[in-house]
């Protein structure tokens, strides 16, 4: 790898990580279709599946006024060759109507991207959020938790996409899927 590439993947997968937002937010879904890789999958407190069957929930959902939106926070990026993964803390905000009650509801947490350089192009293979640490030590001994855990109750490795990862050498510690060698 060049020295100009190991400063322009990054950045790439920056403005992906970035173009994610901007365009599902504001729901450019042609544009947005165009940051996943084919069979890649979504996974979030509402919803986990292939991104394709996302793209099309956000779509319903908008026709029916539901409006979520996502702040992001910083990034950190970490590239072996062809493979990447993207941690970045966020807020999603969405206004609902809660006990007759119009609020915002946010929730704090951080997106891991599981992203590969295919036919020369940077796109996502697994989106996971991840919750914010728990608050109390009650719901840590309950969930069993301790820190992150993820977004919609999916276990590591639960998944067919997440066995195949880790069958082409991923493999999932206590808080994400981390390639092998990949971080340490």
């Amino acid at each position: 790898m060049t020295n100009t590439q190991e400063w322009q993947d990054p950045q790439t997968i920056y403005q992906l990580i970035q173009n994610w937002v901007i365009w599902r937010d504001g729901g450019d879904w042609e544009r947005f279709k165009t940051l996943w890789h084919e069979g890649a999958r979504m996974h979030a407190t509402w919803f986990q599946g292939p991104a394709l069957d996302f793209i099309k929930a956000n779509q319903e959902g908008w026709r029916k006024g539901v409006r979520i939106y996502h702040s992001l926070g910083g990034t950190s990026i970490d590239v072996q060759g062809d493979r990447a993964i993207a941690q970045t803390k966020a807020a999603v905000t969405q206004r609902a109507e809660v006990d007759g009650v119009e609020c915002d509801v946010t929730c704090t947490c951080r997106f891991y991207d599981f992203l590969e350089k295919q036919s020369g192009r940077w796109g996502i293979i697994l989106r996971q959020g991840v919750s914010a640490p728990r608050l109390s030590a009650d719901t840590h001994r309950l969930h069993g938790q301790k820190g992150y855990a993820p977004i919609g109750g999916a276990r590591a490795g639960s998944t067919l996409q997440e066995r195949k990862l880790v069958a082409s050498g991923w493999t999932w510690p206590s808080r994400s899927l981390v390639p092998i060698g990949l971080l340490g």
